[in-house]
């Protein structure tokens, strides 16, 4: 795997990080973690090492939400399937999805 470099700009300092992933993924991240420390910043009298810790939480409880939320639409995608492929087994000739029939040929 090629090892890049990506320079990336974090409350004014400048990092330059290896990687063997996109370096446009970094940069991505770098400006979203400014967005959200500024934003946090204003909301706070708390020195920059809180708000950097509060930021840090903050994304770790959104990636916990976005992961539950992807379990769950796993799982849903998993049950439905597994009642096609019964339905399929059972032989039958016509699945109603909604109100409008879908016909198995074969």
């Amino acid at each position: 795997m090629e090892v890049k470099v990506a320079k990336v700009t974090v409350q004014d300092r400048e990092f330059h990080l290896r990687t063997t992933g996109d370096v446009s993924e970094l940069e991505a991240a770098a400006e979203l973690l400014n967005r959200k420390l500024v934003q946090m910043a204003s909301k706070t009298t708390q020195p920059a090492h809180s708000v950097a810790l509060l930021v840090g939480l903050d994304l770790a409880a959104e990636l916990l939400r976005e992961r539950a939320k992807q379990a769950e639409l796993r799982e849903k995608i998993r049950d439905q399937s597994r009642w096609m492929l019964d339905r399929l087994d059972a032989g039958e000739s016509a699945i109603t999805f909604g109100d409008s029939p879908l016909e198995v040929e074969g």
